[in-house]
């Protein structure tokens, strides 16, 4: 049974504020999902982020006859395409190691190896590439160049890293750091080396911390290690170089984000390829006396993080407690390593699940969206903030028909649902790039608004205005504000950006609290316009805010 949303979400006539050509594509048949490419030849390596204003900006690469490369779509909010019919040509070479980001003005970063080089392109809004044609090159050394990662940097520019052979006998990791004209700003053609031991370095990630700084993850010679630079000059924040955030992990299935306070949080597998995660904090150490089990059920791969405001992280995997058919858990990792949800994590497809993909992202409220490849075709699962399923037993039905889902990629929509992004194999002939969306309720097509100050976990959450320009008022329910420590303001990807002390109401005991926003972030920089949400520390009350230009 689909139980009733849990979030405030914005009345409809915000939808008239969304482009001429927002008009529902999103439709209600599982059977019928929207064609993001269908061009001959093929399409692979899918990427997805959001727009921030509850669409998304999906890239992958293309096998099409005479103009093979590297293309882009952008998906408004009720499932239309918003640029060029099957994609925006970003690059003519077909790039490997494909991976985006966005850019936080409802563009995208784009980042590939093309020619022994890795480049970065960012294209705006409107789907027009911003830097120079076919890509940035992010160093001048041409050779073997492997696994790109970009993140934003916050301030309109974006960081990437990649493994390197440049030595000539072993992988070293190289970054480098691009504003938002694409200038360079790290090791002018070389970059900025990060790690030069005689380690074989490989598979970085990275994530970017709320002062700006870049933190960076990669295995080495058995175990995993991380550094975290400083934006302005790429020197070392942490008081070594590296350090050591796993001494034992089996393979390349792991991942890493920031814990939002300046550390980072990494999953991985060990021990028979049980799930254990750790946590480096903003001085370098590793905080947790051990590595904390997360998922020791039976074997697991592959992981999917998303950053936690409390520091902590949400973990999901695939793994086979109910034999080779698999299994999806999820998992809320507090900032202490405590497991707030079930032991072994909440199983949201205990039947039958693929290994071809899944992925999370946050419902705004505490919780967050999974979605997943099951024995019906997509599947997708709502877990609110205390661990509980929000959906039909087994998941919703997001995709179905002839062939499969691959390579799932997972978008908010900002309002409690989520948008998958896939390649969608027809079992014969060539692949294309597909999506679907379902709502915070389970139910597929296009949202319809509910009043903002609907209540949220039993006390309600008012803005106003909202939406709003420049600043808006936060109100949290009476009687909870004993409660409230910090209030955070969160983007659409569970990124943590203001944490704000609220003030109780003055007169009677048990009054309303309140807390004023005045659209910056931590670093005191207006946020883009956008979706955001809001919700009280150690509290299930949350809501919606919209910042518009």
């Amino acid at each position: 049974m689909r139980r009733p949303i849990p979030l405030c979400l914005l009345p409809a006539f915000v939808l008239t504020l969304l482009p001429a050509g927002a008009r529902a594509a999103w439709t209600s048949d599982p059977f019928t999902d929207v064609p993001v490419c269908t061009a001959a030849g093929g399409q692979e390596d899918v990427r997805a982020v959001t727009d921030g204003a509850g669409g998304a900006i999906i890239a992958w690469r293309d096998g099409r006859p005479g103009t093979p490369g590297i293309y882009a779509q952008r998906l408004n909010a009720s499932g239309d395409p918003q640029w060029t019919a099957d994609g925006v040509l970003l690059s003519t070479a077909s790039g490997l190691y494909l991976d985006a980001a966005a850019d936080g003005a409802g563009g995208a970063f784009v980042s590939w190896v093309e020619g022994g080089l890795t480049r970065v392109q960012r294209v705006d809004a409107s789907g027009a590439p911003q830097w120079t044609i076919g890509g940035e090159p992010a160093n001048d050394v041409v050779g073997d160049q492997r696994s790109t990662d970009v993140v934003a940097d916050g301030a309109g520019g974006a960081f990437v890293v990649w493994q390197d052979y440049r030595s000539g006998f072993t992988y070293h990791i190289i970054g480098q750091h691009f504003d938002a004209a694409g200038v360079r700003l790290w090791g002018s053609g070389n970059g900025r080396t990060i790690s030069a031991n005689g380690d074989w370095s490989i598979t970085p990630q990275a994530d970017c911390t709320p002062a700006g700084d870049l933190v960076v993850a990669w295995y080495a010679g058995g175990a995993l290690k991380a550094s975290c630079h400083a934006a302005s000059t790429s020197a070392s924040v942490w008081p070594f170089t590296s350090v050591v955030a796993a001494d034992s992990c089996s393979g390349s299935y792991w991942k890493m984000v920031s814990d939002g306070d300046g550390g980072a949080v990494i999953a991985f597998l060990k021990g028979g390829d049980r799930v254990y995660a750790s946590r480096i904090e903003s001085t370098g150490v590793r905080t947790w006396t051990a590595d904390v089990p997360v998922g020791t059920a039976a074997s697991a791969f592959p992981i999917e993080m998303l950053e936690s405001p409390t520091h902590g992280a949400y973990v999901c995997w695939r793994d086979t407690r109910n034999g080779l058919s698999g299994t999806v858990a999820v998992q809320h990792l507090d900032g202490a390593g405590n497991a707030l949800w079930t032991t072994n994590g909440v199983v949201v497809d205990g039947i039958w699940a693929a290994y071809t993909g899944h992925g999370i992202c946050p419902d705004g409220a505490g919780g967050l969206v999974v979605q997943w490849r099951g024995n019906a075709g997509l599947m997708a699962q709502r877990v609110d903030a205390s661990g509980a399923e929000q959906w039909s037993p087994g998941g919703e039905l997001l995709a179905a028909g002839a062939g499969a889902p691959f390579g799932i990629r997972t978008v908010s929509d900002g309002s409690g649902g989520a948008i998958a992004a896939y390649r969608w194999d027809p079992n014969s002939g060539a692949t294309d790039v597909r999506a679907e969306h379902v709502n915070a309720d389970g139910t597929l097509g296009t949202a319809t608004g509910v009043v903002v100050g609907d209540a949220v976990g039993g006390g309600g959450v008012r803005a106003y205005p909202n939406p709003f320009r420049s600043s808006t008022t936060v109100e949290l329910g009476r009687g909870a504000g004993a409660r409230h420590a910090r209030v955070d303001v969160v983007d659409v990807t569970g990124r943590r950006v203001r944490s704000l002390v609220p003030s109780r109401e003055a007169g009677a005991e048990g009054g309303r609290v309140s807390v004023v926003w005045d659209g910056r972030d931590e670093r005191g920089r207006r946020v883009p316009a956008g979706v955001y949400f809001v919700r009280a520390e150690g509290s299930a009350e949350a809501g919606r805010l919209v910042r518009l230009r």
